[in-house]
């Protein structure tokens, strides 16, 4: 028997797109869904084109809402799911015709997560060509049991991934209303809960750049990426009343420098002063008690931050031949380096 897969589509004045994301669910070779569309008080014709389709397709499911943003639209669909499984795909965004099919024939019953890849795509704007830019998925294919490592080297969108609604259920998870970036808490909230992840390699989840979307707008210096800094403060709020088992208490450094990375290239000069005054504030915070000397020395160096956050995690240093000759990566509570695949080093960080 097919389980039920609920699929939440925040819509938002995205007319010029929204049919072909509608198709390619519409057309999923998998039928058991239900796809619920919540309209975020749009003015364009968007709402016409969802009723369009829900008067020829029951499945299709519309709510219509003031314009609360992204983050509360999905809140209301993931008020609103019924399924057993539920994912997202923004409007302007679409997937394979057998992505369900995909998914569904490796949902295991001990996995709380799926993720498959993306591939990212620009709409050429004079032929409407899709050309293709990148692929982006997980470099831990199989399942797993859910470890930082695991989790640092996976994409964090939301869309991209299926999750049970038992676990969402249990554990209350929810967006941050109001802010941009609330995948990145969506993923570091509740992911390290997940107990278990399966990781798949196809990408079959179509992303579209467009220089409107809150990633284009990010990287043109918009004063909303300050967003950024409250997604973590809430993050922070969130593990301090949530404490995380020790084992992932390497998450915490590594948000808080990703965060500042992330704020040093993207915010505009003249906010520079107030996010680094809020940035301090987060960094009082009783969980970075024991990063307290990695902290005042990586956090005003961003080369030496973003080295941290590239190499740290797990990534070869250095590759001969194909071969790993220097690898740096956090294992448990140890840092861990390796030459030629024997552990050379290994000290435990708190």
């Amino acid at each position: 028997m097919q389980s039920l897969i609920s699929i939440i589509v925040p819509v938002y004045n995205t007319a010029p797109y929204l049919r072909r994301c509608l198709d390619s669910l519409k057309n999923q070779t998998y039928s058991k869904l239900e796809i619920i569309c919540v309209n975020d008080g749009s003015t364009d014709n968007s709402l016409d084109i969802l009723n369009e389709y829900a008067r020829q397709d029951s499945r299709f499911i519309i709510k219509t809402t003031k314009n609360y943003g992204l983050a509360a639209a999905r809140n209301i669909g993931l008020n609103l799911a019924n399924g057993q499984w539920v994912t997202g795909v923004d409007s302007d965004d679409y997937i394979d015709a057998d992505t369900c099919e995909y998914i569904m024939s490796y949902a295991y019953a001990d996995v709380n997560v799926i993720q498959y890849g993306l591939r990212e795509v620009l709409e050429e704007e004079s032929t409407k060509a899709l050309i293709d830019l990148r692929r982006r998925n997980g470099h831990s294919y199989g399942k797993h049991i859910v470890t930082p490592l695991i989790l640092i080297n996976q994409p964090c969108e939301f869309c991209s991934k299926f999750w049970r609604k038992s676990f969402l259920d249990k554990h209350r998870c929810r967006f941050p209303d109001g802010c941009w970036y609330e995948d990145w808490f969506f993923y570091w909230a509740y992911m390290p809960l997940a107990k278990c992840v399966l990781c798949l390699p196809e990408c079959k989840y179509v992303y579209l750049r467009r220089k409107t979307s809150i990633m284009g707008l990010t990287q043109k210096k918009s004063e909303k990426s300050i967003d950024h800094i409250y997604v973590l403060k809430q993050l922070i709020q969130y593990r301090e009343e949530n404490s995380l088992p020790k084992v992932f208490s390497c998450l915490n450094i590594l948000n808080f420098l990703s965060c500042q990375y992330f704020i040093n290239k993207n915010l505009p000069a003249h906010l520079s002063t107030a996010a680094q005054e809020e940035m301090r504030i987060i960094a009082s915070s009783s969980l970075f008690n024991s990063w307290r000397i990695w902290l005042k020395y990586l956090k005003p160096h961003s080369f030496f931050s973003t080295l941290f956050i590239k190499y740290i995690p797990g990534k070869i240093y250095l590759k001969f031949f194909g071969m790993n000759i220097f690898f740096v990566h956090l294992e448990w509570d140890k840092l861990v380096v390796r030459m030629l695949g024997k552990r050379i080093f290994r000290k435990r960080l708190w």
